[in-house]
C-alpha cells in the first residue's frame, strides 16, 4: 500500500470502536441489566422478553459494525467506500445519542455529560469521540499520507485478483479486478 489514512482513524476504526462494539454487543445480549445501567444510571428495571429481543437485535447491529471497521475498512483505500461506511456510522451515532436523549430526559436525569460519573464516561465517550472523528473525516481531514491517487482504488494486490465462472464452461468474469 503506497498510502493510507490517519493514524487516529486507524486506531478508532481498525480497533478501539470494533472492541467496543464487541463489548456493547455482549452487554446488550448477555448483561443487559448492566446494559441499562451504564446507559441509564439508576434502572434496575427487569428485563422483559420483548426488551431481550430487541437488545439481541441491538447485540447483532454491534456486531455489524464491528465486522464493517475491522475488515470492510482494512481492505480498501478507497475514499468512496469509506465516505459511505462513515456517513453510515454517522447517522446511527445520530440515532444512538437521540435515543439516550430520550431515555434520559423521560426518567429526569437529563442529557448532560457528568464527567465525574463512570457511568456517564462509559455512555457519552465511545458516543462522541467516533461523532467527532467521522465529522473531521468527512469534512476531509482524514490525515491522508501517501499517493492520493492510491485513495481511488481498491487496495488489491496482483497475486489476489481472481475471476469467477458465470455459469461452468462459460468465459470468467473479472472479479475484483479494479485498477
Amino acid at each position: 500500500m503506497e498510502g493510507q489514512y490517519g493514524l487516529i482513524y486507524r486506531l478508532l476504526f481498525f480497533y478501539l470502536e470494533p472492541i467496543s462494539a464487541l463489548g456493547g454487543s455482549y452487554l446488550t445480549h448477555l448483561a443487559p441489566q448492566s446494559y441499562f445501567s451504564k446507559v441509564i444510571p439508576g434502572n434496575h428495571d427487569p428485563i422483559l422478553t420483548n426488551t431481550q429481543l430487541v437488545l439481541t437485535n441491538l447485540a447483532s447491529s454491534y456486531v455489524h459494525f464491528a465486522i464493517i471497521e475491522a475488515v470492510l475498512l482494512r481492505v480498501t483505500n478507497d475514499k468512496r467506500v469509506w465516505q459511505v461506511a462513515i456517513i453510515a456510522m454517522l447517522v446511527n451515532d445520530i440515532i444512538h445519542l437521540y435515543g439516550l436523549y430520550v431515555a434520559r430526559t423521560v426518567i429526569g436525569i437529563g442529557f448532560g455529560w457528568d464527567f465525574s460519573k463512570k457511568e456517564d464516561w462509559e455512555t457519552f465517550a465511545p458516543s462522541y469521540l467516533p461523532l467527532v472523528l467521522r465529522l473531521t473525516f468527512l469534512a476531509g481531514w482524514d490525515g491522508w499520507t501517501g499517493d492520493r491517487r492510491d485513495a481511488t482504488r481498491i487496495s488489491i494486490s496482483e497475486k489476489d485478483k481472481h475471476t469467477l465462472p458465470l455459469v461452468s464452461g462459460t468465459q470468467p468474469i473479472p472479479f475484483l479486478m479494479w485498477s
